[in-house]
């Protein structure tokens, strides 16, 4: 279950600009790192930076997990009343009846 709804995350996530700014940010940054620190600190930070990505794509899609939660939730709460049609109400209101009564 966790694979499709993953799948069905990257199908229908967007890209924009911003994201596309966040990700040459961020090859800049690593770039500079690698000038900039030794080895071990370079490790270091580049796991903690691994973590935090783990943790935001898990959360993003515990958020999109709650969301297809609610729309079926809420689909469910709808399919319990009976569904509204226009040529329904304009055929009552013709013939005189009103649109709450029975056939």
């Amino acid at each position: 279950m966790n694979d499709c709804m993953t799948a069905l995350l990257e199908r229908f996530q967007i890209e924009t600009p911003e994201l596309s700014a966040y990700r040459a940010r961020t090859a800049a940054a690593e770039a500079k790192l690698k000038e900039t620190l030794d080895t071990e600190q370079r490790k270091l930070l580049l796991c903690l930076a691994d973590c935090q990505n783990t943790y935001r794509q898990e959360a993003a899609l515990c958020g999109f997990l709650s969301g297809w939660k609610l729309a079926n939730g809420l689909r469910d709460e709808l399919d319990v009343f009976p569904r509204f049609s226009i040529i329904d109400e304009d055929e009552a209101r013709m013939l005189g009846r009103s649109s709450t009564e029975e056939e």
